[in-house]
C-alpha cells in the first residue's frame, strides 16, 4: 500500500516537473503555425488588392486611433474566404474576440467597428510623414516598400474603460486570465509584463519572421488618439 501511495506522489511529481516543458514544446509548435497562418493572410491580402487597383484596404476605427484589429465586414468576408476563417488569428488566439465590446459572448462582431481578428493589421492608415511623426510607415499599396509590416501579433496595450493588453506569445502559450485573451486590468500592463517573448511579423512581401520582445520598442501603446503611439513591432 504504501508503496503504491509512494509511486502515485512520485508519479505526480514527476508530471508537474515536465508539464512545462510540455507547455513549452506546444507554443513552439503554434509559433510554427501562426507563422504559416501570417504568409497565408498575406497571400490573400495582395490577392485582395490585386483586385482594387493594388491598393491595401483599410481598418475600421471611428475614434481616431490606430488599433489594428478591427476589419470592415466586407473585408473580413473576402479574407477569410480566400484563407480560411482559422489564419484570421494567431493559433494562441483562435477565436478572438473582446469580453465587454462585441455583440455576444464569443463574438466578433463589434457596433459601428468591424470584426475583430487575432493580429494586427499594420496597413492602410492613411496619416503623412507617419515616420518622422511615430517611427514606422503603413503600406497603402503592395507596391510600397517591401519590408513594410503588413500583419504582426496581437502583443499590444491601451486604453479604453480601463486598461487592456493581449500577450499571445509567453513561454507556454498566451497570457489566459479566467479563461481571456484580451484583458481589461485596472492598472497599466504590457505585454512584456505578462511574460511575452515576441511575436511573428508579416511583411508587404509576404515573408514572415519571428521578433524577440527584448528587440521590440518598449512603447507598447497602440492608441494614436490618446498617445503618440509608435507601435512595438
Amino acid at each position: 500500500m504504501l508503496d503504491a501511495i509512494a509511486l502515485l506522489a512520485l508519479t505526480g511529481a514527476f508530471a508537474t516537473l515536465i508539464a512545462p516543458a510540455l507547455q513549452h514544446d506546444r507554443e513552439l509548435s503554434r509559433r510554427i503555425q501562426c507563422r504559416r497562418n501570417l504568409g497565408q493572410l498575406g497571400v490573400a491580402t495582395h490577392l485582395y488588392a490585386e483586385q482594387n487597383n493594388w491598393r491595401l484596404f483599410t481598418r475600421t476605427r471611428v475614434n481616431g486611433d490606430w488599433v489594428g484589429f478591427n476589419l470592415p465586414d466586407s473585408v473580413f468576408s473576402q479574407l477569410t474566404n480566400l484563407a480560411g476563417d482559422r489564419v484570421i488569428d494567431c493559433p494562441n488566439l483562435h477565436p478572438f474576440t473582446m469580453p465587454g465590446q462585441v455583440y455576444e459572448r464569443g463574438g466578433r462582431s463589434t457596433a459601428f467597428q468591424g470584426m475583430v481578428i487575432g493580429y494586427i493589421y499594420c496597413g492602410g492608415v492613411q496619416e503623412t510623414n507617419m515616420l518622422e511623426r511615430y517611427g514606422w510607415t503603413s503600406p497603402a499599396t503592395t507596391r510600397d516598400d517591401p519590408t513594410l509590416p503588413l500583419f504582426v501579433d496581437l502583443n499590444g496595450s491601451g486604453w479604453g474603460d480601463g486598461f487592456w493588453v493581449v500577450a499571445p506569445h509567453t513561454r507556454t502559450g498566451p497570457f489566459r486570465l479566467r479563461g481571456a485573451t484580451y484583458h481589461t486590468l485596472q492598472a497599466q500592463m504590457t505585454p512584456v509584463d505578462l511574460g511575452a517573448e515576441g511575436g511573428n511579423i508579416c511583411s508587404l512581401d509576404g515573408s514572415v519572421r519571428w521578433k524577440p520582445i527584448a528587440q521590440m520598442k518598449r512603447d507598447n501603446w497602440i492608441f494614436k488618439y490618446y498617445t503618440e503611439a509608435k507601435g512595438i513591432w
